[in-house]
């Protein structure tokens, strides 16, 4: 095996690494403003598109910056700031901005429109959002109106996909630091022995710990240890090696993004037109899986509305990645499961 083989043990069934985290005492902020301050006259930040450049040290002074107006206007700790701005600079800014007082930070990409971003600020309760010029009017809008949301997927970084060492090179690695991974029969809820594949679940301080006002899904995407479900198929050798096979988990990703079909079935059903909608993931090649809706409508819609209203009504309302680029198809009625459930695996195809 490598070095590596004496920091991974397996007991119970469940993959753990024995090396601990090395963290500092104090915060994320802090930590990266005094890494910053150490390397003052450095560039570290480019702008691709414009080629703008900003040394370590303007980081830090544009940070401190927004951190004083903040102060200025009221925010305080543990209230929420959300940044409804271009993903570059201007949020990286924001960000640490907003932790470094305290506050809570959560971003909605510039490009989204008002639906969506109604969505975030009522998740949150926020009473501050931050904008660029060119979404002020928007952003004015969205503190007139109300709206509810459920809140948004989190990323999770978990494996380390160093292969020095090992055995085989097609494992997505070994867990990192105070990491536990156990493989999960998504029927039984049992775990599994080695190179059985199962649901790859995983706890480890770096997780988030749930979802914001939704307990519910708190508890489907949580077991009774704390373990996260990935969603994710795979299994583990002796040595502790993780291998992924495929996706079990409803939840699509495209282009980096996790979306939720059940939240755009629930979209599609707030017209009156729709009675009942299921979405599906198609293959979008490298952007990942592109959402695909199916819907039934009302009898009295019947003949009086089409695929392409419909669609052009739901593309509307939420942010690029979750429109509805797979298309919408109208069905006279939805493939069923012996207990009554649309069945999606037979609409994929279709």
């Amino acid at each position: 095996m490598s070095e590596y083989k004496n920091y991974i043990k397996i007991k119970d069934k469940v993959v753990s690494s024995t090396l601990k985290l090395d963290l500092p005492s104090y915060v994320l902020p802090k930590l990266i403003l005094e890494r910053l301050s150490k390397i003052a006259d450095k560039t570290i930040l480019i702008q691709c598109e414009t080629g703008l450049k900003w040394k370590a040290k303007e980081i830090i002074e544009n940070v401190v910056k927004i951190g004083c107006k903040l102060n200025e206007i009221g925010v305080k700790k543990g209230e929420y700031v959300v940044a409804y701005c271009p993903s570059d600079y201007r949020q990286a800014f924001t960000f640490l901005a907003v932790a470094s007082i305290g506050a809570v930070y959560t971003g909605c990409l510039h490009n989204s429109p008002m639906a969506e971003l109604k969505k975030v600020v009522n998740a949150t309760n926020a009473k501050y959002l931050i904008a660029c010029k060119a979404n002020l009017n928007i952003a004015s809008q969205v503190y007139n109106s109300s709206a509810h949301l459920n809140s948004s997927e989190a990323g999770l970084i978990t494996m380390n996909c160093q292969s020095k060492g090992t055995s085989d090179l097609e494992s997505v690695g070994l867990p990192i630091n105070e990491v536990k991974i156990k493989i999960v029969d998504p029927e039984t809820k049992s775990k599994l022995d080695a190179y059985q594949t199962g649901e790859i679940c995983v706890k480890s301080p770096q997780i988030f710990t749930g979802y914001l006002n939704d307990n519910l899904l708190t508890k489907e995407r949580f077991d009774e240890e704390g373990f996260f479900k990935t969603g994710d198929a795979g299994y583990y050798d002796e040595d502790g090696n993780i291998y992924f096979v495929t996706r079990y988990s409803s939840l699509l990703k495209y282009d980096g993004w996790c979306i939720s079909p059940s939240e755009l079935e629930m979209i599609l059903q707030k017209h009156e037109a729709v009675k009942e909608a299921a979405v599906v993931g198609i293959d979008a090649g490298i952007m990942g899986q592109t959402p695909k809706a199916f819907v039934e409508l009302q009898e009295q819609w019947q003949n009086k509305v089409d695929a392409s209203e419909l669609l052009n009504y739901f593309n509307s309302l939420v942010p690029y990645y979750k429109q509805l680029r797979g298309g919408l198809v109208i069905v006279d009625s939805f493939p069923r499961t012996s207990i009554g459930k649309i069945n999606r695996k037979l609409l994929v195809g279709r």
